[in-house]
């Protein structure tokens, strides 16, 4: 399970100063508690200037740009920097993007793409699939474009796009992201793809600090158990951000941080992915039992679909999941569960909109990414 994520700077201008940050249009989650999707990537930014230059330089053609690695290294976080960066937000008059995954929708791609573009009222909303894709065309056509398609499984989607977007010889790119090696290297040059690396065991502990701390200090007892713990994720981020979520829900004392050192020690063997699930096991045996009936029912939900809020709470609480307190109520508990499991970096925010009046969120869930 792997929801859809949207952009919510879809009318961004050239002046980040004026740009509003997306926690700002989504109050019913607090702040500081929605995961900054760039936080992931602070520390590869030799590859995110070597994206960057993929995309707003060389061939004047309409290309296709291709970042590739293992699941769970990190491809998408780096895409979505590099699609909001100010060198590559002024670059491009337009910006769109979708995340394909294995199973899609062709017009809900559509959709997805037109929906950064124009507003999708509801004559478009009518239109068949071939008068979307004309829409698409012609927005696109004279202008330079971004289109970024997350998740690439099969050269099937590219197929079925590709007439959509024009080539007007002006430097439009198509970004696309996979695991798999072989299907994007159909359809982008060789110098254009783009591998990603694992971290070093210092950018792991840069990253680690990050997720906890944030730019704040931290108590030199934890510096060296902590760097051990940042060496045995093994340069993977997404097990850098599973470890996080478990050390932010424990106290910041030696003893505790030395208590799941030993703990990753035994996890510490085979391939990466299996290495990940690993440490997604030992995050979901540190949850209260309260919030592992939450965390588990995400799977049940239907892949790259988008929920509101307040329809997750109502089916947490008919499931039963929620047990009232003296002090709080159903729906507040429901709230902070929410909360916890987001602090606790189990769950990702990847989509933020208001939709008829109601709060829709996109979720993604650790288990999957490091799955898929």
């Amino acid at each position: 399970m792997k929801m859809q994520v949207i952009d919510l700077h879809e009318k961004e201008s050239c002046d980040v100063g004026n740009c509003i940050a997306p926690q700002t249009l989504w109050p019913s989650l607090p702040q500081a508690s929605i995961t900054n999707i760039e936080e992931g990537v602070v520390v590869l930014n030799d590859q995110q200037q070597v994206l960057i230059d993929k995309l707003t330089r060389g061939s004047s053609r309409r290309d296709v740009v291709s970042i590739v690695g293992m699941p769970g290294i990190g491809k998408t976080t780096l895409a979505f920097k590099v699609y909001n960066d100010p060198e590559v937000v002024c670059y491009f008059h337009i910006r769109a993007w979708c995340r394909v995954s294995q199973a899609y929708s062709r017009r809900s791609l559509l959709l997805d793409i037109l929906r950064h573009i124009i507003e999708l009222n509801d004559t478009i909303l009518a239109m068949s699939n071939e008068g979307l894709d004309l829409v698409l065309y012609k927005h696109l056509k004279k202008n330079r474009y971004l289109i970024f398609m997350d998740d690439m499984w099969s050269i099937r989607a590219w197929d079925d796009f590709k007439i959509s977007f024009p080539d007007d010889g002006n430097g439009s790119r198509i970004l696309m992201t996979s695991r798999l090696c072989d299907v994007v290297s159909k359809v982008t040059p060789e110098c254009n793809l783009l591998s990603l690396r694992l971290l070093s065991d210092d950018e792991s502990w840069e990253l680690l600090k990050l997720k906890i701390f944030h730019q704040e200090s931290y108590p030199e007892e934890l510096f060296e158990v902590g760097t051990e713990i940042a060496r045995n994720c093994k340069g993977l981020p997404l097990s850098v951000v599973a470890i996080a979520g478990i050390l932010n829900s424990t106290s910041k004392e030696y003893e505790s941080w030395k208590q799941i050192a030993e703990s990753l020690d035994s996890l510490i063997v085979g391939d990466q992915q299996t290495r990940c699930m690993d440490i997604l096991e030992l995050s979901y045996k540190n949850l209260p039992g309260d919030l592992k009936a939450c965390f588990l029912y995400f799977t049940a939900l239907e892949e790259d679909k988008e929920i509101s809020v307040s329809k997750l709470i109502r089916l947490w609480m008919a499931e039963g999941f929620i047990q009232k307190e003296a002090s709080n109520s159903l729906e507040g508990l429901a709230k902070d569960y929410l909360m916890d499991l987001i602090g606790r970096s189990l769950i990702i925010v990847t989509k933020r909109r208001s939709m008829r009046g109601s709060k829709h969120v996109g979720f993604t869930t650790l288990c999957v990414a490091c799955a898929c």
